[in-house]
């Protein structure tokens, strides 16, 4: 009961609609206009970015795409997830108090991560990040 009189007096849903609303109007605009980007979709403060597969590499790696864009926010301070069922796509999932100020940093990152993590040098670089930490990581159990 207490949570949901937090929620009123906080005007939470309305926040979340006026968010929603710069999301889906400012920020899926922008990111559905960069050449690594297949899909925007979402509702409220629940995202998700699906990005392209590199031509050349087999469909098993496409998750290396959105592993390198959550790496990339991760290093600036934004926690995002990839989906389930969906390797290709980084969800987008902001806490209900963000503000406009909050959003708007974490757009810009966003789309600075996905511009520099859709390249095939980037994919190849995670990649080889992957491969090594593995090798390194059987070694320790010999």
């Amino acid at each position: 009961l207490a949570t949901l009189e937090l929620l009123v007096r906080d005007r939470v849903v309305e926040q979340v609609r006026t968010l929603g609303a710069v999301i889906a109007d400012e920020l899926a605009p922008r990111l559905r206009a960069l050449p690594g980007v297949l899909d925007v979709r979402g509702r409220g403060l629940l995202w998700a970015v699906e990005l392209r597969g590199v031509d050349g590499l087999p469909p098993a790696l496409d998750a290396l795409t959105s592993l390198s864009v959550i790496q990339r926010l991760l290093a600036l301070g934004f926690f995002t997830q990839g989906c389930a069922g969906a390797p290709r796509a980084v969800r987008i999932q902001p806490p209900l108090t963000i503000d406009q100020l909050e959003l708007a940093a974490f757009a810009t990152a966003l789309e600075d991560a996905v511009g520099k993590s859709t390249g095939l040098r980037a994919l190849a670089r995670t990649a080889g990040t992957a491969l090594w930490a593995a090798t390194l990581d059987r070694s320790k159990h010999r």
